[in-house]
């Protein structure tokens, strides 16, 4: 096991109380962003010199924002490129809240210097499981399908989840039958659960059934126990049919269910690497990737897209 050396904002949150909870205080992170809300909003990235593909269209790397796939919306932040690497991100905010805007610009152009697509993605929220993983998996084979019309590589595509975002992406990587076609989880080169706040629900609600984690998981998931263990990533790890390749970063209250998800992948042939962020919080467990002075992150997250997606050559700002 190859352990990066290196503390969860998981703040409990409900549809109702929680959620005014969160929209009036936020997650102490400090992840707002205050990036413009247009459509479609040129970029000074500059056009592409890389030859690509002959099915790319890419004229300029243009940002797009507000692009409808099916039940929700994604923003696309191309490359210099008219073949990138995709990584799309996942946002967290207890189910209920929570915006693709809220990534901050600094990790952005992160990966837009690495060579990658970057597309975060919108889903319905307040909604019931698994109405919103299978918003994200229709986002999957949005991007797949699309991919070439703003010069990215649909074959090559990294899902990346933050706290509760970090969850779906786990029962995306662990739960075909969250796709319209099951086959469409090999869709996946990979994953990064960036602190996942929960991966086993029922054992959540067991440790204190009266808590704001356990109303969070009763609003999102339903009351019945039973549905729980069967949407619980941990529960699905088992599976042959996971994700081929894993990252997990790791910290607080929750690095044994966490370890434990981790080996039982591991077991059934999913290539799992992991991050122990005990030494940060949870807003820079996403927010220090790329960051200059990072010590815990960038590195790791680095290699394991490095291995996972092909070495890509970096563009310039």
């Amino acid at each position: 096991m190859r352990l990066w050396p290196i503390s969860r904002c998981v703040t409990a949150r409900t549809i109702g109380a929680a959620c005014l909870f969160v929209t009036l205080a936020g997650c102490a992170d400090g992840s707002g962003s205050t990036r413009p809300t247009s459509t479609s909003v040129p970029t000074s990235r500059g056009t592409s010199t890389t030859p690509g593909p002959a099915t790319c269209t890419l004229n300029a790397p243009t940002v797009q924002r507000d692009v409808p796939y099916g039940p929700a919306k994604l923003d696309i932040f191309p490359t210099k490129r008219c073949d990138a690497p995709v990584l799309m991100f996942v946002h967290g905010g207890g189910y209920c809240c929570g915006d693709k805007s809220e990534i901050r610009d600094s990790v952005i152009t992160w990966a837009n210097r690495q060579g990658y697509t970057f597309i975060a993605v919108n889903y319905r929220l307040r909604v019931v499981y698994p109405a919103f993983d299978e918003d994200i998996a229709s986002a999957i084979n949005w991007v797949r399908t699309n991919a070439a019309t703003f010069g990215a590589d649909g074959a090559r595509i990294a899902l990346m989840g933050h706290s509760t975002g970090g969850s779906m992406v786990a029962e995306l990587a662990t739960t075909p039958s969250l796709y319209a076609n099951e086959s469409d989880i090999s869709a996946l080169s990979c994953v990064l659960l960036l602190d996942p706040s929960v991966l086993d629900l029922a054992a959540r609600v067991a440790v204190d059934p009266n808590r704001g984690g356990a109303q969070m998981i009763r609003a999102a998931y339903g009351t019945s126990e039973a549905g729980w263990r069967a949407a619980s990533a941990l529960n699905n790890a088992d599976d042959t049919n996971n994700v081929a390749k894993l990252l997990i970063a790791t910290r607080g209250n929750h690095i044994a269910e966490n370890r434990r998800f981790a080996d039982l992948l591991r077991s059934n042939g999913t290539a799992v690497q992991e991050i122990d962020a005990s030494a940060i919080n949870h807003g820079q467990v996403l927010n220090d990737i790329g960051r200059t002075g990072d010590r815990i992150m960038t590195a790791p997250v680095q290699s394991f897209l490095n291995d996972c997606l092909g070495a890509v050559q970096k563009t310039r700002p």
